[in-house]
């Protein structure tokens, strides 16, 4: 019953799984509901700005999908 921004959301998604924040990168469009949701329950969070929209440049921004894979580590 929660919603983005919420980070309860995120918490409950990763407690589906069985996992940590750390353990997780949360990967979104939206600057104010899925990175600050994100950011706020612990997760690494990742603003896919297709827009070049620059709005946090304190924020991990990728301009693609393919920008993701130099950032995180596959096991």
């Amino acid at each position: 019953r929660a919603a983005k921004p919420s980070p309860a959301i995120f918490l409950n998604a990763l407690a589906s799984h069985g996992l940590h924040p750390s353990e997780a990168v949360h990967v979104g469009d939206h600057l104010a509901e899925d990175v600050a949701g994100a950011g706020k329950a612990g997760l690494r969070a990742i603003w896919l700005d297709r827009d070049d929209r620059k709005g946090d440049l304190n924020t991990t921004r990728i301009a693609s999908l393919e920008g993701l894979l130099p950032l995180v580590k596959i096991l």
